[in-house]
């Protein structure tokens, strides 16, 4: 809450005033997690965040990876399904 706090603040970048929102994802490391690992987790988390709205937050949990991987695959089973008409 506090880093989102900082983009309510309006950025001045020349003569224009500008505003801003962020959407930010949270991820720890667990034991043997790659940084790749991590970086998607925060990736998952961002997309649940922008989801719900503007200027938001949202924490890695392992079932938001599970929600994924479903929706991918609907997604693939769905152009195949569009495909073959």
């Amino acid at each position: 809450p506090r880093l989102l706090g900082a983009f309510e603040r309006p950025f001045d970048i020349g003569p224009r005033r500008l505003r801003v929102s962020a959407s930010i994802g949270v991820a720890r490391a667990a034991h043997g997690a790659t940084v790749d690992d991590v970086l998607r987790h925060a990736d998952v988390a961002m997309y649940r965040a922008k989801g719900a709205g503007k200027h938001r937050h949202a924490v890695f949990c392992p079932s938001l990876d599970a929600r994924v991987l479903e929706r991918a695959q609907l997604q693939t089973e769905l152009a195949g399904a569009l495909d073959r008409g």
